[in-house]
């Protein structure tokens, strides 16, 4: 069951036994004859009846009601209630056959004056958030989204005293779109990108994304392609021959040669110090396929299970080369992950450091530019001591 309508307004008496023009005191007493409940905030009064809300506002000289204000759930017109009505409907109930004219804006007690240099909205903003009044009835008719949300009364001599214009029949057509709401979204997107300031280093931003998905698109093809080679690789088995202390590689040593070669040896080691932090290594003796003896030095965490004590067999991947390559099948198994992901990682810290040095660019050309104009007009001064170039 639908709530009740609680105010009809079609008569324009009274709202909840206020009018325009009353004093703070008669506001009250009508208010309280009809019990609604009273709030007041600053200069402007509240009355609340059941679910229907009126918004009294007062010119702080005279304490007149200048301004009333409902809510447009709360009314109804001839029956119909206004609430979420789009603008063809509304207008149809309250100005059938009068003017109907656009003020900018939703402000409930005081729509500022149209200047004649501010720009001219476009329909879809006077629908989006605009006010349609109706002077013969001394009516404002508040919207958002191109229907009606809040209902406003005043005096004659209170009404706005400049208008944009009426309200055409394109506008009403267009307040009874069904996809209204995202339409006036879509517009509303298309004027801040629009309005959106030109970015000088807009192009220069492009090809540097472009250039970084290329460069991750690249290093996931290498990465791919390095799993697949571990995959196809021999396993081999050899034996453990001795245990060694050696230096753990660290995470900058995966990074790229041409970054690595530019970092602080510290850095590369971790420490402060220089010194390279050491880890157990296992010395393995084994063949090669073609029947080449060697030798191998592995971490303990190349392996799922590392051989306990000199003499136990030990299984790794061996990969032809020049030198050969040899890992252990933990590492072999996740080669292509620690091998490429420094680089996405690099080309990543790349792609921020550049992007933010494009971000300056502009603010550091607008610093620098009056300088150098500055600078080139001083420099091409004609001098006073020499008159033939005057």
């Amino acid at each position: 069951m639908s709530d009740p309508i609680p105010l009809e307004l079609s008569q324009l008496d009274s709202w909840f036994g206020c009018r325009p023009g009353m004093t703070r005191t008669e506001v009250r007493a009508a208010l309280n004859t009809v019990g609604a409940e009273i709030s007041e905030d600053g200069a402007d009064l509240t009355g609340t009846l059941g679910e229907a809300e009126l918004e009294v506002y007062f010119r702080g000289d005279a304490d007149r009601a200048w301004s009333l204000v409902f809510f447009g759930e709360s009314v109804a017109w001839a029956g119909k209630a206004l609430g979420d009505l789009p603008l063809d409907e509304a207008l149809r109930l309250i100005a059938p056959g009068g003017p109907a004219l656009w003020t900018v804006g939703d402000r409930l007690a005081d729509v500022p004056p149209v200047s004649a240099e501010s720009a001219t909205p476009s329909d879809e903003e006077l629908l989006r958030d605009g006010t349609v009044w109706v002077p013969a009835r001394g009516l404002g008719v508040v919207l958002w989204n191109g229907k009606v949300m809040y209902i406003t009364w005043r005096g004659a001599q209170d009404l706005p005293t400049r208008f944009l214009g009426p309200v055409t029949e394109a506008q009403r057509a267009l307040s009874r779109r069904p996809d209204l709401d995202e339409h006036l979204s879509e517009k509303a997107v298309e004027k801040i990108i629009a309005n959106r300031p030109k970015d000088p280093m807009r192009f220069f931003r492009w090809a540097l994304t472009l250039a970084t998905i290329a460069a991750l698109a690249l290093t996931a093809r290498e990465g791919i392609r390095e799993k697949l080679r571990w995959d196809a690789a021999a396993s081999v088995t050899g034996k453990l021959v001795a245990f060694e202390k050696g230096p753990a590689k660290q995470f900058f040593e995966y990074l790229p040669a041409p970054v690595t070669r530019v970092l602080p040896k510290w850095v590369l080691a971790g420490k402060l110090s220089g010194e390279h932090p050491q880890t157990d290594l296992y010395v393995i003796e084994y063949t090669d396929p073609n029947g080449q003896p060697r030798e191998a030095r592995l971490e303990a965490a190349e392996f799922y299970v590392p051989p306990a004590q000199v003499g136990d067999a030990a299984d790794f991947v061996y990969r032809e080369g020049n030198p050969p390559r040899v890992k252990g099948p933990a590492r072999a198994r996740d080669a292509a992950f620690i091998e490429h992901v420094p680089w996405a990682i690099t080309i990543g810290a790349l792609w921020l450091i550049i992007s933010t040095a494009l971000t300056a660019v502009p603010f550091f050309l607008r610093q620098i530019m009056p300088l150098v104009r500055k600078l080139v007009a001083s420099n091409s001064s004609i001098s006073t001591e020499r008159p033939e170039l005057r």
